[in-house]
């Protein structure tokens, strides 16, 4: 009887690799990390996947039409959003309303 390592499945990708390069991945890594969606012209000012998703359309020319791929690529390059993502921005909000001299409403 042949017994397999019942974790070994999670050790390897699964599914269809991704369609950006190494090189794109690196890219839209400098594009997003430590930056606001409004730089990029988007009207929000937090990033959310669905604006990653149309940042990569625009910048590489692949559109996603499924949103867990475009969370999938996110975690791959360490920026899978939540609360890591949420810390990051509310500081530099806050940041942002203390140099401006506005009341930080929280």
């Amino acid at each position: 009887m042949l017994v397999e390592d019942s974790g070994s499945w999670r050790a390897g990708k699964r599914g269809r690799p991704s369609t950006l390069t190494e090189q794109q991945l690196r890219r839209l890594d400098r594009l997003v990390r430590g930056r606001e969606s409004q730089e990029h012209g988007f009207a929000q000012y937090r990033w959310s996947v669905v604006l990653v998703r149309d940042l990569i359309e625009r910048e590489f020319g692949v559109r996603y039409e499924s949103i867990p791929n475009v969370r999938r690529i996110l975690r791959e390059i360490g920026l899978f959003p939540g609360y890591g993502w949420r810390r990051i921005m509310f500081r530099r909000a806050h940041d942002s309303w203390e140099r401006d001299g506005r009341p930080v409403p929280w």
